[in-house]
C-alpha cells in the first residue's frame, strides 16, 4: 500500500494558504498605491485647472481694471491692473487662494478681501505642477499675441492721464486728458480681436491640460480597477484555501482524532473487545491506530498475567497468614500464662513476684509496665502500712491529753441566753499545737 503523509499535505495546504495571503497583501498594497494614484491625479487635475483659470482670470482682470481706469479716470484702477501684470511675472505676492474672487472686492479704499501669498510667478508654479512643453508653447503663443492687447491698455490709460505717442511711438506729448479716446480704443473692434487672438491658444492650452490631467486620472482609475479585480481575487482564493484546509483537516484529521480518543477512553475503562477505527489507513492516524492496536493487545496480555499472578500471590498470601495467626496463637498463650501465674502470686499476697521471662516484642512494654506496678504498689502498701502505725500512736497520746485538759482548764461563762466556747490556751500535744475551747452558756 502506497505510503500517504498527512503532514505534508498539510505543509502544502499552508504553502497555498500563505501564498493566498501575501498575493492578497501585496493585492491590498497595490490597490492602495493605486489609491493614492487616483487621489493624487485629481489633486493634480484639480490644482491644474486652479492655476490655468487664474491665468484666464487675471487676463479678464487687465481688461476689466484697464476699461474701468478709462471709464472713470480713477487710479487705483490703474494701481491694480499694474499690480496684476507684477503678480503674472512674479515680482508681487499673489493673494492666498488666487482661484477665489479677489480684486472685485477691492475697492477705492484698497481693503483686500485677504492676506498675501507667497510671491511667485504664475508660470513658474504651473512648471512645479508638471505641466508639458506643449501646454506652454500656447501659453506663449498667448504671450506674443497679447503685445497688441497691451500696446491698445497702454495708450488708452495714457490718454486717461494726458499722455500721447510722439513720431517715434514714446508718451511724451502732453495734454488734455481724453477719456473718450481711451474708451475707445479699449471697446473697438481692434480691441476685440486682439482679445480674441489671445484666448485662441489659451483655450486650446485649456484642452491640452484636460486632456492630460483626464488621461492620469483615468490611467489611475484604470490601475485601480485592476488592482481591486487582482484583490477581490486573492481574497476569494484565501477564502477557497482556507475552506478546503478547513475541510480536509475536518475530514482527514480532527474526525478520525475524535474517534481514536473516543476508542482511547473505552479502553481506559477496561473495554479491549471493541475494534480499533482507522488502523487500516497508511498514515499518520493509522499509525496511531496501530499503536491502539499494539497498546490493546497488550493490555489484554497484561491483564491474564496478572490475573495469573494475584492468583498465585492470594494462595501464598493464604499460606502466610495460616502460619502467622499460628505464631499469634503460640505467643498469646505464652503471655496468658505469665500474666496468669504473675497474678495468681499478687492474689496470695506476694508483692515482691516479677515477670522475667521472655515474651515477645510486642509484648514486652506490657511485661514492663505490670512489673512497674507491682512495684509502685509494693512500696504503696509499705507506706500505709507505716502511716498506720504512726496513726495509731499519735490517737492514744491525744486521747489522754484532751481528757486531762478538759478537767482542768474548762471554764464555763454564762452570757444571756445559751452557751459560748472561748479558747483557755493552746497546748502541744505530739508535736501538735492544739487550743481547746470553752462553750459559754448563754
Amino acid at each position: 500500500m502506497e505510503r500517504k503523509s498527512i503532514s505534508r499535505a498539510v505543509q502544502v495546504l499552508f504553502v497555498a494558504n500563505g501564498v493566498c495571503i501575501v498575493t492578497l497583501l501585496a493585492a491590498f498594497i497595490a490597490y492602495g498605491w493605486a489609491t493614492h494614484g487616483v487621489q493624487a491625479a485629481r489633486s493634480a487635475q484639480y490644482s491644474s485647472y486652479l492655476l490655468a483659470d487664474e491665468l484666464r482670470q487675471s487676463s479678464d482682470d487687465l481688461t476689466r481694471l484697464a476699461r474701468n481706469f478709462a471709464a472713470t479716470g480713477e487710479a487705483h484702477h490703474e494701481q491694480q491692473y499694474l499690480e496684476v501684470v507684477a503678480m503674472r511675472a512674479g515680482e508681487a505676492a499673489r493673494p492666498q487662494s488666487p482661484h477665489r474672487i479677489y480684486w472685485d472686492l477691492v475697492g477705492p479704499d484698497d481693503r483686500r478681501p485677504r492676506p498675501a501669498g507667497q510671491t511667485l510667478g504664475l508660470l513658474e508654479e504651473m512648471r512645479r505642477f508638471g505641466f508639458t512643453d506643449e501646454e506652454f508653447q500656447k501659453l506663449e503663443l498667448a504671450t506674443q499675441r497679447s503685445i497688441a492687447l497691451i500696446e491698445l491698455e497702454t495708450e488708452a490709460m495714457n490718454a486717461v492721464k494726458g499722455r500721447f505717442r510722439d513720431a517715434s511711438g514714446d508718451y511724451t506729448v502732453t495734454g488734455a486728458p481724453n477719456l473718450e479716446h481711451a474708451r475707445n480704443l479699449l471697446f473697438s473692434s481692434d480691441y476685440a480681436e486682439a482679445k480674441r487672438l489671445v484666448m485662441i491658444p489659451v483655450d486650446e492650452f485649456f484642452g491640452l491640460m484636460e486632456a492630460r490631467t483626464s488621461g492620469a486620472v483615468a490611467s489611475a482609475d484604470r490601475w485601480a480597477l485592476i488592482a481591486m479585480s487582482v484583490l477581490i481575487a486573492a481574497l476569494v482564493l484565501l477564502v477557497g484555501s482556507l475552506g478546503a484546509t478547513g475541510v480536509i483537516l475536518l475530514r482527514r484529521v480532527m474526525r478520525p482524532l475524535g474517534a481514536i480518543r473516543g476508542r482511547m477512553e473505552t479502553l481506559a475503562q477496561g473495554e479491549l473487545e471493541a475494534a480499533i477505527p482507522y488502523s487500516e489507513r497508511s498514515d499518520e492516524i493509522g499509525d496511531m491506530a496501530q499503536a491502539l492496536v499494539v497498546f490493546r493487545d497488550n493490555a489484554t496480555a497484561k491483564l491474564a498475567a496478572d490475573a495469573r499472578a494475584i492468583e498465585a500471590r492470594e494462595e501464598a498470601e493464604l499460606e502466610k497468614q495460616a502460619a502467622s495467626e499460628a505464631a499469634i496463637r503460640e505467643q498469646q498463650a505464652l503471655v496468658v500464662q505469665s500474666f496468669g501465674v504473675g497474678l495468681a502470686r499478687l492474689a496470695e499476697g506476694e508483692l515482691t513476684y516479677r515477670l522475667d521471662c521472655d515474651l515477645p516484642p510486642e509484648y514486652a512494654q506490657l511485661r514492663d509496665d505490670f512489673n512497674s506496678a507491682l512495684t509502685s504498689l509494693q512500696n504503696t502498701i509499705g507506706v500505709v502500712v507505716t502511716n498506720v502505725a504512726a496513726i495509731r500512736s499519735g490517737t492514744g497520746e491525744v486521747s489522754h491529753a484532751g481528757g486531762d485538759l478538759s478537767r482542768r482548764h474548762a471554764v464555763i461563762h454564762r452570757d444571756g441566753e445559751g452557751y459560748l466556747l472561748e479558747p483557755v490556751r493552746e497546748v502541744k500535744v505530739n508535736g501538735m499545737h492544739i487550743s481547746p475551747y470553752v462553750r459559754h452558756a448563754e
